[in-house]
C-alpha cells in the first residue's frame, strides 16, 4: 500500500447517469450522449509506433485528426438496450486539446454533474491492502485512485491493469435481470 493516500473510489455509474436524467435539461444530457474526442492512449510505453513511422504518427495534423476519429459518447446504449459507461475527464480535455477543438461550456457544466453525480453514487471508497485486487466492470461502474506517495516504503506500489474477457459473458448479460434504480 502507498505511504500516503491512493483511496480507490467506485461509482455506480448507471445510477449517476438516471440521477442526470431527472433532474437534468435534455440539452445539457445531450452532451454526455454525444460523441466526444478522446485522447489517444499507445502502447510501447508512449512510443507507439517506431522509426519513421513515430515521425508520422506524432505530425500535429494526423494527432488532430486521429483524436476526432477516437470519439464516443460517455453514456450509450448496447445493441441490447443496456447503459454503458466509459468515462474519465482528462482523456476527453486532452482529446479536445489534440483535436484542436474547444471543450464547450455546456460540456464542462454536464461534466461537472456527472463528477458530482458520481461523488453521489460512491459504493466504495478505501485502500486496497497488500494482495488485495478490484474487479470493476467499466460500463456500469466508474472508478479513480486518489493520488498517492510510496515515500519511505520498502516495496513501492505496482499496480497490473487486465483487461478481461469472459468467454460468454454476453449470454450471461443477456439473462441477467434488468437493474433495479432506487
Amino acid at each position: 500500500p502507498a505511504s500516503k493516500g491512493g483511496s480507490l473510489r467506485i461509482s455506480n455509474a448507471a445510477n449517476a447517469f438516471h440521477r442526470l436524467q431527472a433532474c437534468l435539461p435534455k440539452f445539457i444530457l445531450r452532451e454526455l450522449q454525444r460523441p466526444l474526442p478522446r485522447d489517444i492512449l499507445e502502447t510501447g510505453q508512449g512510443q507507439g509506433v517506431v522509426g519513421d513511422l513515430m515521425k508520422l504518427s506524432r505530425a500535429e495534423e494526423l494527432i488532430k485528426l486521429r483524436a476526432r476519429h477516437n470519439a464516443y459518447p460517455i453514456f450509450s446504449f448496447d445493441p441490447d438496450g443496456q447503459l454503458e459507461c466509459r468515462y474519465m475527464r482528462h482523456w476527453i480535455e486532452t482529446g479536445h486539446q489534440k483535436a484542436q477543438l474547444p471543450c464547450g461550456p455546456l460540456l464542462k457544466i454536464a461534466m461537472d454533474c456527472l463528477d458530482a453525480a458520481l461523488d453521489k453514487e460512491q459504493v466504495f471508497c478505501g485502500q486496497l491492502k497488500e494482495g488485495e485486487m478490484a474487479f470493476v466492470n467499466n460500463l456500469v461502474f466508474a472508478h479513480a485512485r486518489d493520488a498517492f506517495t510510496d515515500e519511505g516504503t520498502a516495496h513501492p506500489r505496482h499496480m497490473v491493469r487486465a483487461w478481461i474477457q469472459l468467454k460468454g459473458a454476453d449470454k450471461l448479460a443477456a439473462k441477467r435481470e434488468p437493474p433495479r434504480w432506487h
